[in-house]
């Protein structure tokens, strides 16, 4: 793509947004500003919560048998029970528990910071919801039903834009084809492309999988600027399958006993119940595309649909046709990446509160009145 198109590309984007869209994206720019910095306090502070509580935990283990004392449950949700109903009875074991770690000052200090803790997780999660409720709304004010169904048309092609929370894209016009808007995507060393994972190298303090993730998402993209697309295409695909089987994990050994996923289908079918019991319309349309482009990518045999198939570029097998990956068919995987950990991570918010919730009863407690 010339940046004289670049450039046109742009302007078209700016010429059809109305006032009102414009008002809309700038709200959006609003929240997420304050759910960042929402984001950034409950994760500074609950860092320094498990660095603490590892301490004290650390002498706990080292008292007799007094962990063999906690509830023995299949499921997360009938461990949280067991251990409300020990509290309930005075003579229950885990009260020996309680007992041992009064003697701990490093879980004296934990109990101090309870209710920041459970302030920042709340603050946080209303932050939080409020832009996703927001961008759910704007939808209708932001994407017309003709840009809608030009979205799905696209995304049968494999070039999948539902990660958009704006429209950013002239899709409806002649000119905006699906090569159109790969090549937007690798104009200028893949600005575009880069801008778009700008937003997960934000994290102050990422964990190791984060960090591992965004080391192949990087050499990804440059593999893709040195020509290096079957190379590249291995990561997207490593990438893919980590979000996939993160998305399918959402909540598993919660209410029921935590299942293993032999096969991507298995975790389809997972993934198509939580995404339809848990989201909105737009999520549901999203996860049905992304989950018929997977498939047709990780089918044992090449879909005529598309140009390349997982099995024989992950496993090396050179001798296959299917091996020769063009710069579009990485692009489109970079998309299918966008698009798959965008619904893993609002799956994971909606995950990390159901998980975290008992956090909250400390601040409940500090500003509901006594009487």
């Amino acid at each position: 793509m010339e940046i004289t198109s670049y450039l046109e590309l742009l302007k078209k984007q700016r010429r059809l947004m109305t006032q009102q869209q414009i008002s809309a994206i700038q709200e959006q720019a609003r929240l997420h500003a304050i759910a960042s910095e929402k984001m950034q306090i409950r994760d500074r502070l609950e860092e320094c919560y498990r660095e603490v509580f590892a301490k004290g935990f650390e002498k706990l283990s080292t008292t007799s048998n007094v962990l063999e004392l906690l509830p023995d449950c299949d499921t997360d949700a009938d461990r949280l029970k067991a251990l409300i109903d020990c509290t309930q009875d005075g003579t229950a074991p885990i009260h020996d528990i309680t007992a041992a770690m009064k003697n701990i000052p490093e879980f004296a200090e934990c109990e101090k910071l309870n209710v920041e803790v459970g302030k920042a997780y709340y603050e946080f999660f209303c932050a939080n919801d409020a832009l996703n409720r927001r961008i759910d709304s704007d939808r209708s004010i932001l994407f017309t039903p003709p840009y809608r169904k030009r979205m799905r048309q696209l995304a049968d092609d494999g070039v999948l834009l539902y990660f958009l929370e704006t429209p950013d894209l002239p899709l409806l016009e002649e000119e905006c084809t699906s090569d159109y808007i790969l090549e937007s995507f690798s104009f200028a060393e893949y600005l575009s492309a880069r801008e778009l994972i700008s937003t997960f190298y934000q994290v102050p303090n990422p964990g190791i999988p984060l960090q591992r993730k965004l080391e192949d998402a990087h050499a990804a993209l440059e593999m893709m600027y040195n020509g290096c697309y079957r190379s590249a295409a291995r990561n997207w695909f490593a990438l893919i399958e980590h979000e996939h089987k993160r998305c399918a994990d959402i909540l598993e050994g919660y209410w029921e006993v935590k299942k293993e996923y032999k096969n991507g289908g298995q975790r389809s079918e997972k993934i198509y119940m939580i995404v339809n019991d848990m989201m909105g319309e737009w999520d549901t349309e999203a996860w049905n595309k992304i989950d018929s482009y997977y498939k047709k990518l990780t089918a044992n045999h090449k879909n005529s649909d598309i140009t390349l198939n997982r099995n024989p570029i992950i496993h090396g097998d050179y001798y296959n046709d299917s091996i020769d990956v063009s710069e579009k068919d990485t692009l489109r995987l970079f998309l299918l990446w966008i698009n798959l950990r965008v619904i893993t991570d609002r799956l994971a918010f909606i995950e990390n509160f159901i998980r975290n919730r008992v956090l909250l009863l400390p601040y409940f407690c500090e500003i509901i009145p006594s009487d």
